[in-house]
């Protein structure tokens, strides 16, 4: 974890997986590049190898004004994405935001209770990637998509 004093988010949000020994198209949503093995990565860029949260938002992770919370931040790292968007127009073609089926895609609003996309409902979030949330769990799919991350991509690796 890197302490970085910068604008909060001008790289925290961008530390997400960048390398891979698998097909660049295998995990959906992330733009990844194939390499044969770790060493052939020169100059790899600093967000693709550690995971920079910034001193502003470490001062005030638990308010809204926060840009990235940490949980969100290692959410990012390995490779999930966020399940929030601004406009409907901004979802994938699968009408989701992440790639992952059993979380909530919603608009993105300053508030506690969130607005669902697909259907006129307010629900209480618990996700690590919902913006405004009590950030305490994660979905299968999500867990899944993590495992991937973790098998195939290069600096995401344990004990690298």
């Amino acid at each position: 974890v890197w302490l970085v004093n910068s604008v909060p988010s001008a790289l925290a949000g961008r530390c997400v997986p960048g390398y891979t020994t698998g097909a660049s198209n295998a995990i959906s949503g992330l733009t990844l590049t194939t390499v044969a093995s770790i060493d052939s990565i020169k100059s790899p860029a600093p967000q693709y190898c550690g995971l920079a949260f910034s001193y502003p938002d470490m001062m005030r992770a638990d308010l809204i004004t926060s840009s990235y919370r940490f949980e969100e931040l290692l959410g990012l790292y390995y490779g999930l994405l966020p399940t929030a968007v601004w406009y409907s127009y901004l979802l994938n073609p699968d009408n989701d935001s992440d790639y992952c089926s059993d979380t909530f895609p919603h608009l993105r609003l300053l508030s506690q209770t969130k607005r669902s996309i697909q259907e006129d409902y307010q629900f209480n979030s618990f996700n690590i990637m919902d913006k405004i949330s009590t950030a305490s769990s994660i979905t299968h799919e999500q867990a899944k998509r993590i495992r991937q991350v973790i098998a195939t991509c290069l600096y995401r690796q344990q004990g690298q």
